[in-house]
């Protein structure tokens, strides 16, 4: 049981209370514990942040309407009264008029999980290790350990998204690969979204072909919050359409306008790239009557109904044993279709080392099995029951005091009459505005947040920094109009700082020009011809030193580029002084270093043939640039490739196919002429035979792929006739290689870098001998016979 202490306490003081502490009978100790931050515990135990979830609830999950429901009031008159409490005080302060609450099917709950994925299974650590007392005495200097090269050790880390509703059914499956390299996904888009038929609960080996997602995505800043948008539009509004046509008879391809009875709410938490994602489109999720509620920062732990769900937990629970690397991809159907895929299809256009290949056609196949064990009603709906957004009766009644139980600090009872005589206030505030401020709980007394040490959090955050804001309604008018406001802001201080760079750099401009121009007015007047003002190698020492010495400190700026700040030039002197300029002039010509003279003049002068480091030509278009408008800064966006894996194969015709045929093997040996090394081989093709040449074919897709990638071939050659010809005939070369007996025995063993060819040389033909073209046909690389492999 963690408990505080002042710092000052000594260690064995802390051990003694300790000790004594834990004889209590009502106190137990705990080998497990989840370490939280100071912010977090403030949040959890704050009393503010679970009124304002209670108030969010009742303006979102209650819905006016006209006439009242039967339904609702016959519930209302024999359902607790915990359960119709909040009910009764949302109606009281809409001054009586009838409500509803949200469709269960349309309350949804949207969260991310990570997990560590890689091939087969983790049996975990052992309990206790043997160790040499040698060992042991060191461990204060060297860590202890064991050796581990198991594939646990060679994984990655994948987001799991989920969208739950009330009545315990889940969101298509959407995993995300996050992070990769340019040259682990050398496509020009940031971010690809598969979608892959069979990842679905009840998909993997089933019957189910519902497309689930793998999305890949760079280290982009705008990676995450393009995946959000992505899913808002691909998952969780066909999630909502689909609700509401099957449930409530609404046709979302009718055109027809949406009932306000079917109005949807979808919760989540404060991620940043999630807030911004729904900020930057709101009016999507208006038009399509969704309701986007932000979840109290740093508290979702206690309030959100996905993290409270069972879902997570069995997940994780799961990544550690369940597997398909002991199944053939033969023998699974989206194992097989994700080892093409990876190998031969859609997914070759992304560079994944073989560890990351082979994790993740482990684990998407495995995650269906997960899926289905975790994915269960009764698993998803204890999330929504734990955190207020339904009662556990009818299912679809918010309970105020369970949302208030999500503070881990007893709501008093004094607190809780002061929130119950000032709901109707503070429900119309987030009514009207999306948001309560913490001003209107300072003004009415509310209990500040709390760290740890008891010192109070104040909640200050702004629009500007949402995600860090208690729970809000995103999608209300009034954020929107903050949001522009702040945004406009914004758009006048960056083209305020713009200008006044411009005019910095204008100015620059101008006083080179204008330095440049006296010089050519001295020549002028010394009747020495000027062409124009770059011909300045015609200036002798005099001239510069009659410059005054700032203007000679920005000549040496603009062309000696040893020079590129002004305090490199302090301490630095013109020399004014008639003196002063005889030993400068003697200096020039002794060629004394500019270090050692410390002479503006002299490094001027010497300069003055090398091109000026600013574009002078632009000045007329600098000073337009100063005097018009600036730009406005365009955000970066991710761009998004999309693709389908397809079931079916699109290499129709197998190695397999082509040795069970007659017709064929009497043309290939005909063709290459090798009737001679066949002999009886018609005979002896068995099942054994056609497998090898089925495995062969696809090695050699992956290695063609491998090949393309290595050299850099980009998409049109990709595309070419000639290697879309090879790639079908890959099945032929495969089936020629078998019936031959040209290849190793067991080519399933074999890693990227070994040959596939048998060193047996008796079994191919000699074509070294003879000048015929023909005898070329069917010839494979040069064999050394030196090294005993083909080159």
């Amino acid at each position: 049981m963690p408990f505080h202490v002042a710092d000052e306490m000594s260690r064995s003081s802390l051990n003694r209370y300790g000790a004594r502490i834990a004889l209590n009978t009502r106190v137990t100790i705990a080998d497990n514990t989840i370490r939280k931050t100071n912010n977090r515990y403030a949040s959890e135990n704050s009393s503010r942040a679970a009124c304002n979830l209670a108030l969010t609830a009742a303006v979102t999950n209650f819905i006016p309407v006209e006439t009242e429901d039967p339904i609702v009031k016959h519930d209302m008159e024999t359902l607790p009264e915990s359960t119709s409490q909040l009910y009764n005080l949302v109606r009281e302060a809409n001054d009586g008029i009838p409500i509803v609450p949200v469709k269960p099917a349309l309350l949804i709950s949207t969260d991310d999980t990570t997990v560590y994925t890689f091939e087969g299974s983790d049996e975990g650590p052992d309990r206790f290790t043997l160790t040499s007392k040698k060992s042991c005495e060191k461990s204060g200097t060297h860590s202890l350990y064991t050796l581990n090269e198991g594939k646990d050790m060679n994984g990655m880390r994948v987001k799991l998204s989920f969208s739950f509703n009330a009545i315990g059914a889940s969101s298509p499956l959407y995993i995300t690969v996050t992070g990769l390299t340019d040259e682990e996904m050398p496509i020009e888009e940031d971010m690809l979204v598969v979608e892959v038929p069979g990842l679905c609960v009840g998909g993997g080996v089933g019957s189910n072909d519902q497309v689930g997602y793998v999305v890949f995505t760079k280290k982009n800043s705008g990676a995450d919050q393009t995946r959000f948008e992505h899913y808002h539009k691909n998952v969780l509004k066909p999630m909502i359409d689909k609700y509401r046509e099957r449930l409530y008879d609404y046709d979302p391809d009718s055109g027809a306008a949406i009932p306000k009875e079917l109005f949807a709410v979808a919760c989540s938490d404060g991620d940043i790239p999630q807030v911004k994602a729904v900020a930057n489109d709101p009016d999507f999720f208006i038009e399509n009557l969704i309701t986007m509620m932000k979840q109290n920062a740093a508290r979702t732990g206690v309030e959100q109904p996905a993290d409270l769900a069972k879902v997570f937990k069995v997940i994780k629970l799961c990544t550690k044993t369940y597997t398909v690397s002991n199944i053939d991809p033969s023998d699974h159907p989206l194992k097989e279709l994700l080892w093409e895929a990876f190998h031969v299809g859609e997914l070759t256009c992304l560079n994944l080392n073989d560890k990351k290949k082979r994790s993740l056609i482990d684990f998407i196949p495995s995650f269906v099995d997960m899926a289905g064990k975790a994915l269960t009603e009764r698993n998803i709906l204890h999330g929504f029951v734990e955190s207020g957004m339904i009662d556990e009766d009818k299912h679809k009644y918010p309970v105020l005091t369970k949302i208030l139980g999500t503070c881990k600090t007893p709501i008093t009872i004094e607190l809780y009459n002061k929130f119950i005589s000032n709901f109707t206030r503070l429900y119309k505030v987030m009514l009207e505005n999306g948001h309560i401020p913490d001003e209107y709980y300072d003004e009415l007394g509310f209990p500040k947040d709390k760290d740890v040490n008891g010192n109070d959090v104040l909640r200050e955050a702004g629009i500007s920094q949402e995600s860090q804001q208690r729970s809000k309604i995103l999608t209300h008018p009034e954020q929107s109009r903050l949001r522009k406001k702040r945004l406009d802001e914004l758009k006048a201080q960056h083209q305020r700082i713009e200008t006044e760079k411009r005019e910095k750099e204008f100015l620059k401009i101008k006083d080179v020009i204008d330095i440049r121009d006296r010089l050519s007015n001295m020549l002028f007047q010394e009747d020495i011809m000027c062409l124009d003002t770059g011909d300045l190698q015609l200036c002798t020492f005099e001239h510069f030193h009659k410059l005054r010495a700032p203007e000679l400190v920005k000549f040496i700026l603009a062309h000696d580029p040893n020079f590129t700040t002004k305090s490199q030039l302090d301490g630095w002197r013109k020399g004014q002084s008639e003196s002063d300029k005889e030993a400068q002039i003697q200096a020039l010509h002794n060629d004394t270093p500019n270090e050692e003279l410390k002479c503006t003049t002299i490094v001027a002068f010497r300069c003055r043939h090398l091109p000026c480091k600013y574009d002078l030509t632009t000045q007329l278009e600098a000073e337009e640039e100063v005097n018009g408008n600036v730009d406005e800064p365009t955000p970066a966006r991710a761009n998004v490739a999309e693709l389908s894996l397809q079931v079916a194969n699109k290499f129709s015709t197998k190695p397999s196919d082509l040795l069970s045929c007659d017709a064929w093997l009497d043309s290939v040996v005909e063709f290459f002429g090798v009737r001679r090394m066949v002999q009886n081989a018609y005979e002896t093709i068995d099942d054994e035979m056609k497998a090898k040449a089925d495995m062969l074919v696809k090695i050699l897709r992956q290695r063609m792929q491998q090949l393309m990638n290595s050299r850099g071939v980009d998409k049109k050659r990709r595309e070419h006739w000639v290697i879309n010809t090879a790639n079908k005939n890959l099945a032929v070369v495969a089936a020629y290689m078998v019936l031959l007996n040209h290849v190793k025995n067991d080519v399933s063993r074999l890693d990227e870098t070994n040959s596939l060819l048998s060193l047996d040389t008796s079994k191919f033909v000699d074509c070294s001998s003879s000048l015929s073209m023909n005898s070329h046909i069917g010839a494979y690389l040069y064999y050394d016979t030196n090294i005993g492999e083909f080159i």
